[in-house]
């Protein structure tokens, strides 16, 4: 089996993640798309430290800064109720393997 070069460039270019990135990149993955508040419940039931969205949005932030989530619309969140921005991973953020954290 070949690998187009393409393919390899991509590999060596995505961005080095911070621990935390990974945890709130994985979150996303595994339980996106959502909204924040969304993320950070589900986040809290294996992650305890993730109980308050303020841990979780600056993460989120700097995932979307580098592209691995992008918004996809509105509608109401389920933990608040009121409407609120959803995100998913991006296509990019799918490439990035990221290990699991227990």
């Amino acid at each position: 089996m070949t690998v187009r070069e393409t393919s390899i460039e991509a590999f060596y270019n995505l961005p080095d993640l911070a621990e935390r990135q990974r945890q709130v990149l994985r979150g996303f993955k595994l339980w996106g798309p959502g909204t924040d508040f969304e993320i950070t419940v589900a986040l809290n039931k294996h992650r305890p430290e993730y109980w308050y969205p303020n841990r979780v949005r600056p993460r989120r932030k700097e995932l979307q800064d580098m592209g691995l989530i992008r918004e996809i619309g509105k509608r109401e969140c389920e933990v608040t109720g009121r409407t609120a921005i959803v995100r998913e991973v991006s296509p990019l953020g799918r490439r990035m393997g990221v290990v699991s954290d227990g």
